[in-house]
């Protein structure tokens, strides 16, 4: 009996500590975002160590066996986000259900997008046009390009041409000679 009562205090502040999520650490930021794949599967994992997911997706998809939850509801909101390593990404709604991806590949540039790997299915990060959203992605985009390629003038080319691309979607009507 002795020796249950600390095994069961271990198991009690495990299932505790498992409902709280815990924000994103920097060297994380890059997953922050929605990325979604080719196709539909959608997650959007926030700064605060939460996710959403929509799985809207045909069970024949061969994304479905590999990205979806399930057991899960189309519309899952408020997951837990747990880095177990480098290499792994857990999404949980503790007492309910999970998923545990392998990171095939972090998040990288390919020409205009950022995408990654996840459970060898390539999702593309998804970008808002927002003012808000725009700004914090071309500072998320600054920053990723600086520390990625040391390079001052690949990431102010790269920050112009951002920009641009934003004024033009949210003044469609203008025509842009440059």
């Amino acid at each position: 009996m002795k020796k249950l009562i600390p095994m069961s205090i271990f198991i009690f502040s495990w299932v505790l500590s498992s409902c709280s999520p815990t924000p994103i650490s920097k060297d994380r930021e890059n997953y922050l975002g929605q990325w979604k794949s080719q196709s539909g599967f959608l997650i959007e994992i926030k700064a605060n160590g939460t996710a959403n997911i929509m799985q809207k997706i045909s069970r024949t998809e061969s994304d479905f066996e590999n990205l979806c939850i399930r057991v899960g509801p189309p519309i899952i909101k408020d997951l837990n986000v747990n880095f177990i390593n480098d290499s792994t990404l857990e999404v949980l709604k503790p007492t309910l259900y999970g998923k545990v991806y392998k990171i095939s590949k972090a998040p990288f540039r390919d020409q205009d997008n950022f995408k990654m790997i996840l459970n060898n299915v390539e999702l593309t990060k998804q970008w808002s046009i927002g003012l808000t959203n725009a700004l914090q992605a071309t500072r998320t985009i600054f920053v990723r390009i600086e520390t990625d390629w040391h390079s001052f003038a690949d990431s102010i080319v790269f920050h112009y041409s951002l920009m641009r691309t934003l004024e033009r979607n949210r003044y469609p009507h203008i025509e842009y000679i440059f």
